[in-house]
């Protein structure tokens, strides 16, 4: 059950981040890339705090490759695509197709046989 927990924590951090990241980046697009573009995103407070949850779910991700094996921990932890489309339909009213909800389907069922591996 630990690991399990290991692995939401870190997919719950990365797809919260994607989320935070997306918000904060909203008004950006079509914006020249230079030294400015970083320095304005990050001192939007979503974008910071999307860098933030980002990094601390690369050091829990640290943790998960020190106990599992790479081929396991990556096939699980792409269970986050899923829920980044669920939260993009959610929180940014983007439009899924079916072909996207469809491979969505896959995913979580290719999630579900992998973790029956272990």
């Amino acid at each position: 059950m630990k690991e399990i927990g290991l692995f939401l924590l870190v997919i719950a951090l990365w797809t919260s981040a994607q989320v935070m990241l997306k918000w904060g980046l909203a008004d950006f697009a079509g914006q020249r890339v230079d030294v400015r573009f970083f320095l304005r995103a990050l001192s939007s407070w979503p974008v910071l705090t999307g860098t933030l949850l980002s990094a601390a779910g690369a050091l829990l991700w640290l943790v998960v490759l020190s106990r599992f094996e790479l081929s396991y921990s990556n096939l699980m932890v792409s269970f986050m695509y899923a829920l980044i489309v669920v939260a993009s339909a959610i929180f940014f009213k983007e439009h899924i197709s079916a072909l996207r909800w469809l491979g969505t389907f896959l995913i979580v069922l290719g999630v579900f046989l992998v973790s029956q591996t272990r």
